[in-house]
């Protein structure tokens, strides 16, 4: 909500905020300034909500400044209100610490698709009634020499299959099908001239065309460059699973360094991004708090001031980033921005606080009823 007013209706408020002072009207909406008396104002200068004319001064009087000012304080610089703001503070913060150690990872691209939609429905059919929405995915293979490694394409088309994240039925490993439509084990072919031969007349015939796309040869087609085997991925239910099932395949194109084999699908580039948000995180909100602690030290030219409101937006980060978790929500790319751009929501107000604390007099429950003025 901060966020939403500061980019919004804070500036209009603050203007027509000034413009009441200038004026010098109570209160902006009409009786609701229990510091007067009843009535409504019928001429310029004259409180909203009262029949006499009023001072610059009491026009700043609102009931919002009294609550903050007067009222607030009164609670909470008693000794009970000392200790349950102590308490609760403690328990804001224990609470996310404790939430920080459950959040999880996740982000679903169908939380942005807006309900009542035509996509929306057809993902609702498709998660309810079918296998949920399944990605491709592609195994690569470069430039080596398939002849001597022919035990290894074949032992790597099995382990796709076998790889519990695929869908074993989608796999279409063109090796498998060279194999079988040719009876190349049967050939007896003694060089890599042979294989490549073969492999090229195969993909020219009928057979073997629909696999042109997924072999690329060098330039006088005397060897094959790089190669593709298609398949599908299981449907998941988080992107936890996502992260996994990337792992998963990367693992089994990691157990072939010998034909140089890779796994990858367009979701991996989203993923890698969300395999590090913690970190990420983490390490932008330290930075971020240095940079506070700095620039408070700089201006309020107190490292004791400097140290309070580093440890007070510190501590509302940890609330922020634990109860995540506790609202029901999950960690990822979106979340990590707002979590830094809150560290510059707070720290306006805490510094302003503690300037004023610094140029407040008198003793210190005086200076904390002074800053909040």
């Amino acid at each position: 909500f901060d966020f939403f007013y500061q980019v919004t209706l804070f500036v209009a408020f603050v203007k027509f905020e000034e413009e009441r002072i200038a004026r010098k009207q109570a209160d902006c909406t009409c009786c609701f300034a229990p510091c007067f008396s009843s009535g409504c104002r019928v001429e310029q200068g004259e409180a909203c909500c009262s029949s006499e004319p009023v001072t610059q001064a009491q026009a700043r009087d609102t009931c919002f400044r009294r609550a903050i000012t007067i009222y607030l304080p009164d609670a909470i610089l008693t000794t009970p209100g000392k200790l349950l703001v102590l308490l609760s503070a403690a328990a804001l913060i224990v609470s996310g610490a404790i939430g920080i150690t459950l959040l999880e990872l996740d982000f679903q691209y169908d939380w942005f698709v807006p309900d009542g939609t035509d996509v929306h429905e057809i993902l609702d059919i498709e998660d309810d009634y079918f296998s949920g929405v399944q990605f491709p995915i592609s195994f690569y293979t470069g430039e080596v020499n398939y002849f001597e490694h022919q035990d290894s394409m074949t032992a790597f088309c099995e382990a796709i299959r076998e790889n519990e994240e695929v869908d074993a039925n989608s796999v279409t490993c063109w090796w498998d099908e060279f194999l079988e439509d040719t009876n190349w084990l049967d050939a007896n072919a003694t060089t890599p001239e042979e294989l490549y031969t073969a492999v090229f007349d195969y993909v020219q015939s009928s057979e073997g065309e629909r696999f042109e796309d997924y072999i690329h040869f060098s330039d006088d087609n005397s060897t094959i460059l790089a190669t593709r085997i298609p398949a599908t991925l299981e449907s998941t239910d988080s992107a936890e699973e996502d992260l996994d099932q990337m792992d998963s395949v990367r693992d089994t194109a990691d157990e072939f360094p010998e034909l140089d084999a890779r796994a990858y699908t367009e979701s991996f580039l989203f993923l890698e991004g969300l395999a590090i948000v913690y970190e990420e995180t983490i390490r932008n909100v330290l930075l971020a708090l240095a940079v506070v602690f700095v620039v408070s030290l700089i201006f309020l030219a107190d490292i004791s001031a400097a140290a309070i409101v580093l440890l007070n937006i510190g501590a509302v980060d940890v609330a922020l980033l634990g109860y995540i978790h506790w609202l029901g929500m999950h960690m990822n790319m979106v979340i990590s921005i707002n979590v830094l751009l809150a560290i510059g929501l707070t720290v306006d107000y805490s510094a302003h606080i503690a300037h004023a604390y610094m140029h407040a007099g008198g003793t210190r429950d005086q200076r904390a009823r002074g800053a909040l003025e």
